[in-house]
């Protein structure tokens, strides 16, 4: 077929014959068609280089661009590219001279269509300007967002570059919101605690604003949720001014609880002899409150407890110890040798004990059968200690030691005693100076932490930072020709951060609030016991180490040994039912014992069901002739709780290596709550855990091992019991977190936030991760 070459003219003119739609008459013509001509018959696109002449289906401009860009058609190609940057330079132009001649004569009025095109604002009753609202409301409580931002007008330009058509409230309108939505809340998660697989349980503490402004009483809920997850909430932040009584602080606590329609059966606060009247079990009582009151004024609690006594100094001051046994010191040793010795004035132990003979006395003359009567079924509120509070306390001994060659020059000062004050002069010399600090951080990126008497575990966190950067320190002391530490004082310091670890470890064990932890009281009290039992043999410690020992079995004999008068058994039945923790006691034929025989007591103080009927013959058969076996969670990492506890671990082991499998009771008189324990302790008792290895443990999740269909089938009265003991905080951590976001909130410029507002914002903050789902 011959095919007729076409001018420019012709092409045109044959591509206007031929045109089928308006668009494509409309349509402008591609620079590439330049070096082509297009014949509509032959539908092909003919190259116009003369010794070229090739034919290319078609008139897609991409074709026509990759042929135009072979070797032979390099000029071709490079005038391509130019007349296609000149068109775009041109059509820039144009676009631009018919903008700027529209702004000069926009002077008319702007059409219907114009005032249509524009977005309006959102309605006030939106859904949309409604849910940006709550959004907005949300994101400014739970956070350190100033309300005074709401009316910054960047802020708002910010805002309307984002969505033009929102409009966010003014400050007044911000701060109803955020009340509103945290009025909201609170319902929900009354909810979600009214259909909790367990009892609530609580802590509370008293916090002061910066400046002693004002005064909160916070109050925090712990609980295992209806989706079998451990649960902690903040419920309130009241402003509670002075004067800070017991008698106060019970009718507020008691007051809230109503209006939350909650039945707390155990709180958990420090020892503060305010908290501890707060919560007595007969407050009602007259003769109590007055018995009470004489007490409290005759037994102050002391906080300078003296260790270290001189005999010299002051003779009329020298109390002597009760024995050497009692402290667990050779009298022949070198320490005693050179005229140290220990007094251990511990008033807040013998104050307790005090308190507790009293109690058991005052509820004898008042009502002789309170006690003993089985119907009476009243639920009260028991306070608990905290137990980090009480490991602090410990820990402090050495903030307690004086010496007592302070005035007189030929004692000998204990080697620990003089390090640490060496360590806490040359880490307050470092973080005074502007020389040293910067230099410190230049070397290795890090600063000492300053020592802070109101902090957890601080000598440890201060001493052990120091170890951390002995290398640099030293570096940099002898740069500035500072006398530093010797070889000697690093080996005695790295020894006293030995000895305190472990406290610091577990008191952060037992303040968490994402795991169980009332259940690891008992457990870590007898593993610190064997390691200052273990660090009394290192010369130099021995004497605070036996200082330490001897505080830490007087402050816990109430968790720890069964025949003591005021021994609570909660914290053993807690450990029993904890699958975790019960290899450490579940052989010990007391502790057995003593928790059978006051799980019903227990499960009446909680406001759990039990039954009183006694067991028959058939049920007493089927119990003991269920199946006994263990469930393990697959894919879960090694046990940390469980190998943390390394010394009790190797003692529990060895002291049950021949011990056989515990046999059941079949007592006829016990209750269905006694027999489902003994079910419960034989089937623990005989699974593999105690008779695996430290490495082999397993992680079990204590929750998810109680929420399963067959334990409730086995244990149902049993199930809702250690749902509930195993959701007591062993510590009041979740009220100084509470209080630490409300210092968060008044910080700086924000100080004037109080009352209601104040209250709303650090309720919104601390339950944002249970509110957020539930809000949105």
């Amino acid at each position: 077929m011959a095919f007729n070459y076409l001018s420019d003219e012709e092409f045109e003119s044959d591509a206007e014959e031929h045109s089928h739609s308006a668009t494509q008459q409309s349509k402008k013509r591609h620079v590439i068609h330049n070096y082509f001509v297009y014949s509509t018959t032959t539908k092909k696109s003919q190259c116009k280089k003369e010794n070229c002449k090739t034919f290319i289906n078609g008139k897609n401009t991409t074709n026509l661009k990759n042929h135009l860009k072979k070797p032979c058609h390099k000029t071709q190609y490079a005038n391509y590219v130019k007349e296609v940057s000149d068109q775009r330079d041109v059509s820039s132009a144009k676009k631009s001279k018919v903008r700027e001649s529209d702004q000069s004569t926009s002077t008319n009025q702007p059409t219907l269509l114009e005032i249509n095109s524009k977005k309006a604002l959102y309605a006030v009753n939106s859904k949309k300007q409604l849910r940006l609202r709550r959004r907005f409301s949300f994101f400014a409580g739970s956070t350190s967002f100033s309300s005074v931002l709401a009316e910054n007008l960047d802020f708002k330009q910010y805002i309307r570059e984002l969505d033009p058509r929102h409009v966010i409230p003014n400050r007044k309108c911000l701060r109803k919101d955020i009340l509103a939505m945290a009025q909201k809340g609170k319902a929900l998660i009354r909810n979600r605690i009214i259909n909790a697989l367990s009892k609530p349980l609580s802590t509370a503490d008293i916090w002061t604003k910066k400046g002693l402004t004002s005064s909160y009483l916070g109050i925090t809920v712990h609980y295992v949720s209806a989706d079998e997850t451990l649960e902690e909430a903040v419920i309130e932040l009241i402003s509670f001014p002075p004067p800070h009584t017991g008698d106060a602080i019970g009718e507020l606590v008691k007051r809230t609880f109503q209006e939350w329609n909650l039945k707390v059966p155990i709180i958990v606060t420090d020892n503060g002899s305010n908290m501890v009247k707060a919560f007595k079990l007969d407050r009602c009582n007259h003769m109590e409150e007055i018995i009470e009151s004489i007490v409290n004024e005759g037994n102050k609690e002391s906080e300078d407890v003296r260790l270290y006594s001189d005999v010299d100094q002051n003779e009329d001051s020298y109390v002597e110890p009760d024995s050497d046994d009692d402290l667990n010191i050779d009298p022949d040793s070198d320490e005693l040798s050179v005229a140290h010795q220990i007094n251990i004035e511990n008033e807040e132990v013998e104050y307790q004990e005090f308190e507790y003979q009293l109690t058991d006395s005052l509820r004898t003359i008042i009502n002789p059968t309170s006690s003993s009567s089985p119907a009476d079924d009243k639920q009260e509120l028991s306070r608990k200690p905290c137990i980090s509070h009480m490991l602090q306390l410990v820990m402090a001994i050495f903030d307690k030691v004086k010496s007592s060659s302070s005035s007189n020059s030929t004692a000998t000062v204990p080697a620990f005693v003089r390090v640490i004050s060496s360590a806490k002069k040359l880490v307050s010399k470092f973080n005074t100076s502007s020389k040293a600090t910067p230099m410190l951080i230049a070397k290795c990126n890090k600063k000492l932490i300053a020592d802070c008497s109101t902090r957890w575990s601080s000598n440890y966190l201060v001493f052990e930072r120091l170890i951390q950067v002995r290398k640099y320190v030293n570096e940099v002391c002898e740069e500035l020709g500072w006398d530093g530490l010797n070889n000697s004082d690093w080996a005695m310091l790295k020894s006293i951060v030995d000895l305190l670890a472990p406290f610091a470890l577990y008191t952060q064990l037992v303040s968490g609030s994402k795991y169980i932890t009332f259940s690891a009281a008992i457990p870590t009290i007898e593993e610190l016991k064997l390691h200052l039992e273990a660090c009394a043999e290192i010369v130099g410690l021995n004497l605070v180490s036996n200082a330490m020992l001897v505080d830490l079995k007087r402050r816990f004999d109430f968790i720890t040994i069964p025949s003591s008068s005021h021994f609570d058994p909660t914290y053993l039945l807690s450990t029993i039912l904890d699958p975790n923790y019960n290899l450490f006691v579940i052989n010990d034929s007391v502790m057995r014992n003593t928790a059978i025989k006051n799980v019903l007591k227990i499960a009446k103080q909680m406001g759990v069901p039990f039954s009183s009927k006694p067991v028959s013959e058939n049920e007493e058969t089927d119990l003991a002739m269920a199946e006994e076996r263990r469930t393990q969670e697959d894919g879960l990492p090694k046990n940390l709780f469980q190998t943390s506890f390394r010394r009790l671990y190797q003692k529990t082991v060895n002291a049950n290596a021949d011990m056989e499998g515990f046999n059941h009771d079949h007592a006829q008189e016990r209750c269905t709550i006694q027999m489902e324990l003994l079910d419960f302790i034989n089937f623990s008792s005989n699974s593999d855990i105690a008779s695996t290895s430290g490495s082999d443990h397993i992680h079990i999740d204590s929750i998810l091992f109680w929420t399963k269909a067959e334990q409730k089938l086995r244990f149902p009265f049993l199930q809702r019991l250690a749902l509930s003991l195993l959701a007591i905080p062993a510590s009041s951590g979740a009220s100084e977190r509470e209080f630490s976001v409300a210092g968060w909130q008044t910080v700086g410029r924000k100080n004037r936030t109080t009352g209601e507002h104040l209250a709303a914002k650090v309720f919104l903050s601390c339950n944002k991760d249970l509110l957020r789902p539930l809000l949105f």
